[in-house]
């Protein structure tokens, strides 16, 4: 993840998350602007990618950690926008593909098959007779 982009030594979990908040609301900040300002959803989009850059940039990630963001992002965001998502939904398609660039698992969902037996091997059926009194007595 994070250690695999290059992401500098020494750096803990919180303040990958904090790189990640302020890249965010960045990006939210540059492309909410662009669009009032008149911008199009693509220069909107490539405005939000610069602020995100420029934020992480400034927390100490390296050039191509940023790469990685920007190539993601901007791939999530022009597959949205041409396949005639709102520039709203196509901003949120950009923050998915960057989350699945740095695999961001939150949403992933258990992994696919079966994953077959514990350490042991498969559980037998439960003892019979009486298991005895329970916790509480």
């Amino acid at each position: 993840m994070a250690e695999d982009m290059g992401m500098p030594e020494g750096m803990t979990e919180e303040q990958i998350d904090a790189m990640e908040d302020a890249a965010g609301s960045a990006a939210q900040d540059a492309y909410t602007a662009a669009l009032d300002g008149g911008a199009s959803g693509p220069e909107a989009a490539a405005a939000a990618i610069e602020a995100a850059g420029q934020a992480m940039t400034d927390m100490g990630a390296p050039p191509e950690m940023v790469d990685t963001m920007a190539d993601a992002a901007n791939d999530g965001f022009k597959e949205a926008f041409e396949g005639g998502a709102d520039p709203d939904a196509a901003f949120q398609a950009a923050g998915e593909s960057v989350d699945d660039a740095f695999g961001d698992g939150a949403d992933m969902g258990p992994p696919p098959g079966d994953m077959g037996p514990g350490p042991d091997g498969p559980m037998g059926p439960p003892p019979e007779g009486d298991m005895g009194p329970g916790p509480d007595g």
